[in-house]
């Protein structure tokens, strides 16, 4: 951006400076009054802490690093929908389990074997009780995904060290009252600043400003692009830039709304060593996480899909199908693989979904192999079944912003082609004064 360019922006901000006060009043009003009229929500926090119950005589650090990984893992599978059905059955609300999932947070503080955990709900009470169950039926989940067949001592279990205390209301969606002001403030402040140079463009009167740069400076400047020569040639040309813009934008929404829907089915698998003692898994669990970087790969290769492919009578190849498949190791450096599947149809999306994951720890147990003398290997489990397929909103929005950003780009590269080959006085006719 050049020199001039800036002192155009500067320029059209100085004069129309009351643009962003009126933002920033509006941004801040908006904002207290969703403050204001939001419904009460109340939060109830607890910790628990991963404790390493087996045999750790022969750890040298006494299981405390297969904890630590253990804590990572098991925060993120807090929000499991399958644990939240747990709950809500147990409790009889009226609630899908996704609704529920999201009013849980669980976070791992690092370095510690700690899950800080909290579950929010729209009265106090409701939020401390149904914090209570959660922590049960979520200790229960783990103990199960920790238990050595044989054994009555699970390889980890979660104690709670902080009971689910008595619930505080939320105010600001959890975020401190002057920070959500700030911000609420600065957004305001940018978009009034926009705002102004958008009704710079288009208005006839920023052309006659006193202190605008006149067209005898413009002549000076040769053919170097300018924000004042753009504004005189989109006023010049507007009506070229509205057809131009307009008929882009409709083309592409039209082509945006005859896509054929596209709907999401997620599933979560663990990784996990099994042996004959505890303090072998402790001191293994690292390659489990180690082999989630090389089974990420395997889950869309051709051998694997193609099995789904055979189970399912699917009428597509294994390449085909791999582009539906995304997986991901989520939180990094766990020992989880998340799998999504997008899919035309909601219901073969979680077929596939569920598929997948079946004839991926199939596949993964015939390939591993015994990795010491006790006889311990990786195995892989499903600890968040395949969900239900739901649209994929977010495409359809950010294929529409694309959609207005090409329309406005469309648009001035039609108007500046214009200017360039038309007289400096020639102009659209509605637009002649």
């Amino acid at each position: 951006m050049t020199r001039s360019s800036v002192a155009e922006y500067v320029w059209v901000i100085r004069h129309r400076w009351r643009w962003m006060v009126w933002g920033v009043l509006i941004a801040l009003g908006l904002t207290t009054a969703a403050l204001l009229l939001q419904p009460p929500t109340y939060r109830s926090d607890a910790t628990v802490f991963v404790r390493t119950p087996g045999d750790v005589s022969q750890v040298v650090d006494g299981g405390d690093f297969y904890a630590q990984g253990r804590a990572k893992t098991y925060a993120a599978l807090a929000i499991s929908p399958s644990v939240a059905a747990r709950v809500v059955h147990d409790l009889g609300l009226d609630l899908q389990p996704e609704s529920l999932s999201a009013r849980i947070k669980a976070t791992n503080p690092p370095g510690t074997a700690l899950i800080d955990v909290s579950v929010s709900a729209p009265s106090a009470a409701e939020a401390q009780r149904t914090a209570a169950v959660f922590l049960n039926e979520y200790a229960a989940t783990v103990r199960q995904l920790e238990s050595i067949p044989g054994s009555l001592v699970p390889r980890a279990e979660l104690v709670v060290v902080d009971p689910p205390a008595q619930a505080t209301r939320v105010i600001g969606w959890g975020t401190s009252v002057p920070v959500l002001l700030l911000g609420s403030a600065l957004l305001g402040l940018l978009l009034g600043a926009t705002a102004a140079v958008i009704r710079s463009t288009f208005d006839d009167r920023a052309a006659h400003q006193d202190d605008a740069p006149s067209e005898a400076d413009d002549n000076e400047k040769g053919e170097r692009v300018t924000l004042r020569k753009f504004v005189r040639s989109v006023r010049q040309f507007r009506l070229t830039f509205l057809i131009v813009a307009a008929a882009v934008f409709v083309v592409g929404i039209t082509s945006i709304l005859l896509l054929p829907g596209r709907y999401v089915s997620s599933t979560r698998l663990l990784v996990s060593v099994e042996g004959s003692t505890t303090a072998s898994a402790y001191q293994n669990d690292s390659v489990a996480t180690r082999r989630v970087a090389s089974y990420l790969p395997l889950l869309t290769s051709g051998v694997v899909t193609q099995r789904v492919i055979d189970k399912l009578a699917l009428p597509l190849s294994p390449s085909e199908l791999a582009d539906e498949i995304s997986v991901a190791n989520v939180p990094p450096k766990t020992s989880l693989i998340d799998i999504q599947v997008i899919d035309a149809s909601p219901d073969r999306a979680k077929r596939i979904a569920d598929t997948l994951a079946n004839e991926f720890i199939t596949y993964a147990a015939s390939i591993e192999t015994p990795t010491g003398e006790d006889s311990h290997k990786v195995e892989v489990k499903v600890v968040t079944p395949a969900a239900e397929g739901r649209e994929n909103r977010m495409l359809p929005v950010l294929l529409g912003v694309l959609a207005g950003m090409v329309a406005l780009l469309l648009a001035s590269v039609a108007v500046w082609v214009r200017a360039a080959r038309e007289p400096a006085g020639s102009s659209d006719p509605v637009t002649t004064d």
